[in-house]
């Protein structure tokens, strides 16, 4: 960035008698005549100090951008655009309505819904109803019906349970002795086993004997008479032995009776005791009825003064309250349908973000709309130059693309933070600010360039001089310039200095208005020198000055980055010359 210097108004004035009249004014004033002062440029001969305007701005460049770009956002819960009913680049108008919604379905979906809690909100409010009217003579008919076969299944249940102690004694009784004829039978049969056990050994004994009198027989050891009977008794102990076997099968099956008779019993026992539970769960069903019932008639003058009457009313209060939440929650999001969504600014239609068809939520983004009367800059400000600027400040901006035309505006956002910016000659460290456009045109358009000018300091009815007639001395750290005395000779005279640009500067104290100075001074000029010869090194320190201005143009078109460079001396007084 680069400052400048601005000197206006009556300075102009005071410049145009200096290049119009110095020479001649020289003369005036010292009564010389011109050949006997070597040929100068009358331009710098003589500055006089006159109260005039000055302004001190940064130069910069900056892009044109769109102040505002308002995002239109969906409207409602899960919609989906129907038709868009503008397009991109259109001009749109605040209320305009830019997309309709397709909210049929939803719409059929909430009214049903509203239909059908509004049925059940009536049913269960004539439930709560019924519940505190009292009874019709026709139900308290009923409800005494209800209560007398009640009490007859009560008794009648009780009756059959009396009952069923003498049927499970007798069964017991049955068990028992079923149980006595198990073990006799269990008992016979082990009287039979051992006595087949002993016709076993008996007829063995006899089979043997019958085999050896038959060897006996044979060696004529014995008679055939001795022989039979042998034989004889062989065949009784056979005739036992088969007894024996028969009264052992009669006992088995005396004990597989007696077993069968036992488990009859004990089944009947359990079919017994079942139906006595089942007679039992009866009664308990009976003996509720009928205390219900009974109950029941007798709140029947006043039903609320039974406590479950209390108790259901309460429910069925909270649940109408459910349902009419239900009713109401479905008739807000009726009536909370959006149908279409309006603009709410006038501007351009910069983008259409989604399609057709889409489904959409609240945040989805739709379009965009921009004011193109309402545009801002873009610059960067080199970081030696930003604690110069400051919100508000006044901006000039032109175009190469607009010739003739100037904008104006101010300053009004400056980053907090610094941020590196590559440039030809590497990187620079900048800050990001932001400046307003007072006079849009509707010619001027976001991504045009522009040259600005950041009005930093702005004095009026202030002293100034041509910077070039202020000379900085480095060692006592002090500004001071040449008076022209009316003896011809030069004074020199240390000033208070203000602003500090490269062609004007502001002088705060040291010397008064009227005052004539050297307006070319140099360092080689000397207090009490005269003027004639301060002209020459006036003149001589001009051409200099001229030779290395021209250098230092030539090197700012090779080198020269964002805003050209910053001046030797900067705010606060000039360089050493």
């Amino acid at each position: 960035m680069k400052k400048k210097i601005i000197k206006v108004g009556i300075i102009i004035v005071v410049t145009t008698v200096v290049v119009a009249g110095g020479w001649f004014g020289y003369k005036y004033f010292f009564g010389e005549n011109v050949s006997d002062v070597p040929a100068v440029n009358m331009e710098q001969l003589v500055a006089v100090v006159e109260k005039g305007e000055i302004k001190e701005s940064i130069t910069a460049s900056g892009v044109v951008a769109l102040a505002d770009e308002f995002e239109i956002y969906a409207e409602g819960e899960s919609n989906i655009i129907k038709e868009f009913l503008v397009e991109e680049g259109d001009n749109v108008t605040e209320g305009q309505i830019l997309v309709n919604y397709d909210i049929d379905d939803k719409k059929e979906e909430y009214e049903n819904k509203i239909k059908e809690l509004e049925i059940n909100l009536n049913n269960e409010k004539m439930s709560l109803q019924s519940i505190s009217l009292p009874l019709s003579e026709t139900e308290k008919k009923e409800l005494e019906n209800n209560i007398a076969q009640a009490e007859k299944t009560v008794y009648d249940s009780k009756v059959k349970i009396e009952s069923y102690t003498d049927s499970i004694n007798k069964q017991q009784i049955t068990i028992n002795n079923a149980q006595r004829d198990i073990d006799n039978a269990q008992k016979n049969i082990d009287n039979a086993q051992r006595t087949i056990d002993n016709a076993k050994n008996d007829y063995e004994k006899a089979q043997k004997t019958v085999d050896d009198n038959k060897e006996l027989l044979d060696a004529g050891a014995i008679t055939q008479d001795e022989y039979d009977n042998s034989i004889d008794e062989q065949k009784k102990a056979s005739d036992t032995y088969d007894d024996a076997v028969q009264a052992y099968d009669n006992a088995t099956q005396a004990y597989d009776d007696a077993v069968q008779a036992y488990d009859d019993a004990k089944t009947e026992l359990n079919n017994i005791n079942k139906d006595k539970e089942s007679d039992e769960y009866t009664l308990k069903n009976a003996e509720l009825s009928l205390s219900l019932a009974q109950t029941k008639l007798k709140s029947s003058a006043n039903p609320m003064a039974d406590k479950n009457n209390q108790i259901k009313y309460k429910q069925q209060q909270n649940q109408i309250a459910l349902t009419e939440n239900s009713l109401n929650d479905y008739k807000r999001k009726l009536s909370e349908l959006v149908y279409s969504t309006s603009s709410m600014v006038s501007g351009l239609v910069t983008e259409i973000c989604i399609d057709e068809g889409t489904y959409t939520e609240e945040n989805t983004i739709m379009m965009k709309i921009a004011n193109f009367n309402q545009l801002i800059v873009q610059a960067s400000i080199a970081e030696y130059d930003a604690p110069n600027v400051e919100l508000g400040q006044k901006v000039i901006m032109t175009t190469d693309g607009i010739e003739g035309k100037i904008y104006t505006g101010k300053v009004i956002k400056i980053n907090p933070s610094a941020s590196a910016e590559s440039t030809t000659m590497g990187s620079e460290t900048i800050v990001a600010v932001e400046i307003s456009v007072d006079n849009p045109d509707g010619i001027l358009k976001p991504g045009y360039n522009l040259d600005l000018e950041i009005i930093t300091e702005d004095k009026e009815n202030v002293m100034i001089l041509p910077t070039a007639s202020v000379i900085k001395d480095s060692e006592n750290d002090e500004y001071y310039t040449f008076i022209i005395n009316d003896d011809k000779r030069i004074k020199k005279t240390v000033v208070e200095v203000g602003i500090y640009g490269e062609t004007s500067t502001e002088i705060i104290s040291g010397i008064n208005e009227g005052d004539r100075v050297i307006s070319n001074a140099s360092a080689e000029m000397r207090d009490g020198m005269m003027f004639d010869e301060a002209m020459v090194l006036s003149n001589k320190g001009n051409s200099e000055n001229k030779s290395e201005k021209e250098n230092q143009e030539q090197g700012g078109m090779m080198f020269g980055g964002m805003g050209g460079g910053r001046p030797s001396g900067g705010m606060g007084g000039p360089g050493p010359r």
